[in-house]
């Protein structure tokens, strides 16, 4: 019989991060003399802040990049009928935005950036179906 784990299962990238948190925690404890609590507390903070930091960095590189495709496209143009929500390979990452296909035309793009492009213009084009849960 398979014995199960029910508990925290964390990811190589979680693994990672936490082992970084723990060594600049041990790192304030021992260079600075802090408590354990503020060295970890401290660690948790900057860590967190570079995350955050890289995280929000991306977004101005992803809008130039979606700017760079076809044609500008306003809001109301854009939203007569209900979009879906899809995916844009971006610098090896997948990142969502709003898309829907009229005529021969694909729109997408993020609020405020809204764009259309041609079919014919695109070399590859993937319908995934989205994962089932039940």
């Amino acid at each position: 019989m398979e014995k199960r784990f029910n508990g925290l299962r964390l990811t190589p990238r979680s693994i990672k991060i936490l082992i970084v948190i723990i060594a600049l925690a041990a790192a304030l404890h021992i260079g600075f003399e802090l408590s354990q609590w503020l060295s970890v507390v401290l660690a948790v903070a900057a860590v967190s802040i570079l995350i955050g930091t890289f995280i929000l960095s991306k977004y101005p590189a992803y809008y130039r990049f979606l700017e760079s495709l076809g044609n500008e496209l306003s809001y109301i143009e854009f939203d007569r009928q209900e979009p879906v929500v899809s995916v844009v390979p971006f610098n090896n990452h997948s990142l969502s935005c709003f898309a829907r296909i009229e005529d021969e035309n694909l729109l997408f793009g993020k609020p405020g950036h809204y764009r259309v492009i041609s079919l014919h213009q695109i070399d590859k084009f993937e319908f995934i179906e989205p994962p089932t849960f039940f």
